[in-house]
């Protein structure tokens, strides 16, 4: 973990369908491994599929994207 401590991960292959919904668009029905960790409180994505849904980071920390057809064009913020 990130504060040093050990943890068990129970990976599952392929265990999802990963969607985007907003407004205006639905994007996904990406496959996607689920990774189980006994002290994760929060959801993880992994840059890979990010990269597959389409999500362009604008600012991490502030929660700003846009798709990648949407560079300069729309800002969406995460919830």
């Amino acid at each position: 973990m990130a504060d040093g401590t050990v943890t068990r991960l129970i990976l599952i292959p392929n265990a999802v369908q990963v969607w985007v919904l907003e407004n205006d668009r639905e994007v996904g029905g990406v496959t996607a491994h689920v990774a189980v960790s006994e002290r994760a409180d929060e959801t993880l994505l992994s840059d890979k599929l990010v990269s597959r849904l389409g999500i362009v980071l604008l600012d991490i920390g502030e929660g700003i994207w846009c798709f990648r057809d949407e560079i300069g064009k729309t800002v969406r913020r995460s919830l």
